[in-house]
């Protein structure tokens, strides 16, 4: 596991654990406990699917770009968090963090065949981002029209 995929999965554990508020567990318990009860089922456990490349930059060495996507088991939509770390760049303000929530959706402009990732960052400020998911899982991302981006450059993103 790469530095900064362990890092991605560190925050994530994070997030997790400040949505548990410890006045309520004692509540969310004897809730629970009432639901499965009354013959619901529990929640499932949230999945997390990693992701992680060098992305091309205009003005620095690369983008070390790392992906997590977090959802329900059986779903093709949920959470995301983006991390990317611009290389060659003083150290000081050249991280940032995106979150917000993703979707699936079957064909791009490219190709009506593929299953296309849509990410929309929380806040709707920076647009939405696209990946197709290529066949080995890993993911390609595509211009802002979704179409496949006509470079010789690498900008494929790994599944980890």
């Amino acid at each position: 596991m790469t530095k900064s995929s362990a890092i991605i999965l560190g925050l994530m554990f994070v997030f997790a654990a400040c949505r548990n508020n410890p006045d309520n567990t004692a509540a969310h318990a004897d809730s629970a406990k009432a639901e499965v009860g009354n013959g619901a089922s529990a929640a499932p456990a949230l999945q997390t699917e990693s992701y992680s490349g060098m992305m091309p930059c205009a003005d620095c060495s690369g983008i070390l770009t790392d992906l997590a996507l977090q959802h329900e088991p059986n779903t093709a939509e949920g959470t995301f968090l983006l991390r990317e770390t611009y290389q060659g760049k003083p150290d000081t303000a050249n991280s940032f963090n995106t979150n917000g929530t993703w979707t699936t959706s079957r064909g791009s402009a490219s190709d009506p065949n593929v299953n296309v990732i849509e990410l929309n960052a929380e806040g709707g400020t920076n647009g939405s981002r696209y990946y197709e998911v290529l066949p080995n899982g890993d993911l390609q991302q595509l211009d802002n029209e979704e179409k496949r981006i006509n470079s010789q450059q690498n900008y494929t993103l790994k599944k980890q």
